[in-house]
Formats: C-alpha cells, sequence, structure tokens
C-alpha cells in the first residue's frame, strides 16, 4: 500500500515571509487546526521541510486515509445547508425552481390537458411581474422620503457667527468693565 501523509496546520503563517505563507497554501491548509492528506511523495516532503514550525504531519495508510476522505465528504454536505451561504444557496434554488416552472415547454397543439397548466402558470407570472413592478415603485417613495427629510433639515439656520468686528469690540467692552 502507498503511504500517505496526515498534514496539520499548527502554526499560523501571518508575520512569515510570502514563500512561507505561499507554501501552506500550495499544501491544501487554510486555517489552524486544518488537516489535509497528501501523497508521502519527496515534493511534498521538501514542502513540509520548508515550513516545519507551521505543521505537523505522521505517516498514515491509504486506508486510514480513504476513511478520512469519507470524514470530510460527510461533513461537506452537513456544511452545505447550515453553513454561511446556506441561506444564499437555497435562495438560489428556489430561484432556479421558479424559472424553471415559468419557462415550461409549449404544449402541442391538439392537447387538451396543458391548458389547465397554463391557467396555473398564468397567475404565478402575473404575481412575479406584480412584486417586480413593486419593488420598483418602492424605491422613489424612499428617495421623497428622503427629500422632504433634507428640506426639514436645511429649513433650520445655524445661528449667525459674529463677525472680527464684533469680536474685538465685546473684548473692549469687556475690559472696561473689568478696570472699572
Amino acid at each position: 500500500m502507498a503511504t500517505m501523509l496526515r498534514i496539520t496546520q499548527v502554526g499560523s503563517p501571518i508575520g512569515r515571509t510570502a514563500d512561507q505563507r505561499a507554501t501552506v497554501r500550495s499544501l491544501g491548509l487554510r486555517r489552524i487546526r486544518h488537516t489535509v492528506i497528501r501523497p508521502d511523495r519527496p515534493e511534498v516532503r521538501g514542502m513540509l521541510r520548508k515550513v516545519a514550525h507551521l505543521v505537523t504531519f505522521e505517516e498514515i495508510d491509504a486506508a486510514e486515509a480513504e476513511a478520512h476522505a469519507a470524514a470530510q465528504a460527510g461533513g461537506a454536505e452537513r456544511t452545505a445547508s447550515t453553513g454561511p451561504r446556506a441561506k444564499h444557496l437555497a435562495r438560489a434554488t428556489a430561484r432556479s425552481r421558479r424559472t424553471a416552472a415559468t419557462t415550461a415547454p409549449a404544449p402541442a397543439a391538439g392537447d387538451d390537458a396543458p391548458a389547465d397548466d397554463e391557467q396555473a402558470t398564468a397567475p404565478a407570472a402575473k404575481k412575479t411581474a406584480a412584486k417586480k413592478t413593486a419593488a420598483k415603485k418602492a424605491p422613489a417613495k424612499k428617495t421623497a422620503a428622503k427629500k422632504t427629510a433634507a428640506k426639514k433639515s436645511t429649513a433650520k439656520k445655524a445661528p449667525a457667527k459674529k463677525t472680527a468686528a464684533k469680536k474685538t469690540a465685546a473684548k473692549k467692552t469687556a475690559a472696561k468693565k473689568s478696570e472699572g
């Protein structure tokens, strides 16, 4: 059996030289305590020697490597539904389902049953069109509200500042009062 290497990142490449950072990335390591399986080859061993202070590694057999790969694959399925992009992926899936439903193939001329499908998809198409027009109209109201808020804020004027001459005159009168 071919031997494999289980490589785990234990140190941060921040503050290290650019070639050490690149070596850690080329090994496939993304963060501290991230583990990857690589073949036991001279080029991989050379990379490990270069960043030995940032990683740990151990030799494993191919069966153990397959078990690790299966565990990683199971984790990928779990994170697809709960990861940071889960909401984005769910929306994209729903959007693609909607577009697939609205772009259904046209029925044959002699078929009577697909007419019901056309009637069912027509209200859905009207609803999506209504949502799009409502979405376009909504920002106009917001800009009108912003304009009125801007008018109200400009209506309040700041108190007039004293000119330099008035300031000096005020200082002179204050000085005379303190002398007297």
